[in-house]
This record gives structure tokens, C-alpha cells and sequence, in this order.
């Protein structure tokens, strides 16, 4: 009985053993073959061409062939080595001397700074009028050189006299040139909006009507008009104190008599 607890596993190891979490194997992505590479098992054809390959660039002939080749020893003569050794001693020293006259020589004697390259001139603008003719080259001498213009004036009228006598020279050509219909128009201020290519066609319905002058029943109607509405407020005129004068009275009698007046005849 006792032989057969040894053999069975008591309930506690068992727990732990079976308590763990299961460990699931998930299979990693697969890598796609880059180009030196190949899907699938290499054919026999390409099995020969690759002993082929590592019988001539590997193993030990590879390695042989990247070792530097070693040089020659020299056979040591004692009655020659004496008469070369002072030559072979003079050619350094004289190529030492040399390399050193080079170097004195390289320097420059003033040095200066980097050169910079002034800027362009301006060039003058040439459009081109008529793209089946090449546009000709401007006249020897233009563009002009830039006035001279002073920093400051004393006076206005010095300034004013500066810019009113100053004058450019005109070429020849310029003078008898005649210019073109197309010159003429893009000289021209440029109109918004712009022309039409076709003319527009008049709306004759929704047009309004032309003016015409009053007559002159309408005109004094109109001045009717503009006298009412001249005058103040009744409600102002109510409110304000009314001032019992004999000429304020008289003033009042003429106006009603000339508001009658006007209503009698029909202004």
C-alpha cells in the first residue's frame, strides 16, 4: 500500500501542475523571400551551380586569395649594402628638401580673400511681339547707366529742378521707328471690365424710360411741395408759447391768406 502512495502523485502536485495556464504555440509571420532568395527547395541544377560557386570563391582558395602576397627577402651582400646605403640615404634627404620647397612654394605671398563675382547687369526687357520672328538684339551701349541721383537736396525746388532737367538719350532707331497697331494697343491702360468680343444686346423691356423736363403745372407742384414740407411740426408749434404781439398777429394772418390763396389755385 505504501509502494502504490509513492507511485501516485499526491493532490497537490497535482494542482500545481494543472493550475498553470495553458501555453498556446502561435506559428510567427511568415517572412516573404527577398530577392537573393527562393520559395521552395533548390532543384538539383541549382545545387551543382552552387558547389561550382564554393569550390572556386570559398574555402581555402578564398581565403588565400584576400592574404596580402609577401615580399621577397633581400639577399644581404656586406661589400654592396656599404656603397648603397649613402646613395639611397642622399635620394630621401633630396626628396625630403624637395617636399619642403613645395610646401614653401604652395603658400601664397599676400594672401586674399575669396573672389565674389559682381552681380549681373541688368538686362532690358525685350517682349517678344511675334513669335515667328526672333526678337533683335538691343543697341550697343543700352541699357543706359543709372543716373547719378545725391543723397539729399537742400530745397524742394533744387530737387524739383534735379528731376525736371534731367534727360535720357534717345536712340535713333527709336525716333524712326514707326509703331505697330499691336504696340499701339498694349501700350494702351489696360480697361476693366474688359471689352467685350461681341456687343451686348439691350434689354428694351427693362429699360427705363428717358427722362423728360417738368411742365410748369409740375413745377410748382413741386415747389408746393417743398414749402410743407419746410415747415416744422404742428405738435412743436403746439408746444410753444404763443406770443399774443400785434406783429406776430399779422404775421400769422398772412400766411393763412396765402395758404388760401395757394389752394384756390391749385398749387
Amino acid at each position: 500500500m505504501s509502494s502504490i502512495s509513492n507511485i501516485q502523485p499526491s493532490w497537490l502536485e497535482w494542482v500545481n501542475r494543472n493550475a498553470l495556464p495553458k501555453q498556446r504555440y502561435s506559428p510567427g509571420p511568415r517572412m516573404e523571400p527577398t530577392r537573393w532568395q527562393k520559395a521552395g527547395p533548390m532543384s538539383r541544377q541549382q545545387w551543382v551551380n552552387f558547389y561550382k560557386w564554393v569550390e572556386t570563391n570559398g574555402g581555402v582558395n578564398y581565403q588565400r586569395s584576400i592574404e596580402k602576397p609577401k615580399r621577397k627577402s633581400r639577399t644581404f651582400i656586406p661589400g654592396v649594402f656599404f656603397c648603397v646605403e649613402p646613395k639611397e640615404k642622399e635620394r630621401q634627404e633630396k626628396k625630403k628638401r624637395l617636399q619642403e620647397k613645395f610646401d614653401e612654394l604652395s603658400v601664397p605671398r599676400y594672401k586674399r580673400d575669396k573672389f565674389v563675382a559682381p552681380p549681373p547687369k541688368p538686362f532690358p526687357f525685350r517682349p517678344q511681339i511675334d513669335y515667328r520672328r526672333p526678337q533683335k538684339k538691343p543697341e550697343r551701349g543700352r541699357p543706359w547707366p543709372m543716373p547719378i541721383v545725391p543723397c539729399c537736396f537742400q530745397h524742394e525746388d533744387v530737387k524739383a529742378a534735379f528731376w525736371a532737367n534731367l534727360r535720357f538719350p534717345i536712340s535713333r532707331n527709336a525716333l524712326r521707328a514707326k509703331p505697330t497697331q499691336k504696340i499701339i494697343e498694349l501700350a494702351q491702360p489696360r480697361v476693366y471690365p474688359p471689352k467685350p468680343h461681341c456687343p451686348i444686346p439691350i434689354d428694351w423691356e427693362n429699360m427705363p424710360r428717358k427722362r423728360t423736363k417738368m411742365t410748369l403745372n409740375q413745377w410748382r407742384m413741386h415747389l408746393s411741395r417743398l414749402e410743407y414740407l419746410a415747415r416744422p411740426n404742428r405738435r412743436v408749434l403746439a408746444e410753444l408759447e404763443i406770443c399774443r404781439c400785434c406783429r406776430c398777429k399779422n404775421r400769422m394772418l398772412s400766411q393763412r391768406t396765402d395758404s388760401m390763396y395757394s389752394n384756390s389755385m391749385g398749387y
